[in-house]
């Protein structure tokens, strides 16, 4: 069995501000060494072996502009 990544941060979208739908995020997780950052509503994706320098901020910075609203909602 794998160990799942453990989710360390989630930022809400602008989107997820503007609809009140608060799942869409971008969520950061680590798992073996790495810190990666997936928004939840479009393809974006950030991973680093880097977490408070570059996923973190990274990560707030496309939350605080993403306007994507996932097709599947």
């Amino acid at each position: 069995m794998t160990a799942q990544p453990t989710v360390i941060a989630r930022f809400l979208t602008l989107a997820a501000e503007i609809t009140g739908d608060h799942t869409i995020t971008v969520d950061v997780t680590t798992d073996a060494g790495w810190a990666t950052a997936d928004c939840t509503a479009c393809p974006a994706r950030s991973q680093t072996r880097d977490l408070h320098d570059r996923a973190l901020p990274w990560a707030e910075k496309h939350s605080a502009s993403c306007r994507a609203i996932p097709v599947t909602r």
